[in-house]
């Protein structure tokens, strides 16, 4: 069995390779009333934000829906995380096909 790190590792890479997300936040978790205290307790961004600062180098990677909303949606969990301390250069916002009501969220290298 590899390590964890070993398996931790591939599955971050692969994360900005199309891979199955780290986390994913459905619009109905979203519409709740958000505070940086919310946030940092949502199960999603609690594992991808861990991931990512347990690999250095890699990047925070937002797959958001193609139309305007799921890119305003992307954009607002961006400024997000910024304003809790992420690097504003470690975060990605990737339009992606994703179903319309979530955002995926994945660690690896960028585009």
């Amino acid at each position: 069995m590899l390590p964890r790190i070993i398996l931790l590792t591939i599955a971050f890479v692969s994360g900005s390779l199309g891979a199955a997300p780290l986390g994913v936040i459905h619009a109905e978790e979203w519409a709740h009333p958000r505070s940086g205290e919310t946030l940092v307790q949502m199960p999603a961004l609690k594992f991808a934000v861990s991931a990512y600062l347990q690999n250095p180098g890699l990047k925070l990677l937002i797959h958001h829906p193609l139309e305007e909303e799921g890119l305003l949606w992307g954009e607002e969990l961006r400024t997000w995380l910024i304003a809790l301390g992420i690097v504003a250069d470690d975060v990605q916002l990737i339009p992606s096909d994703v179903s319309g009501d979530r955002l995926e969220i994945h660690v690896g290298l960028g585009e």
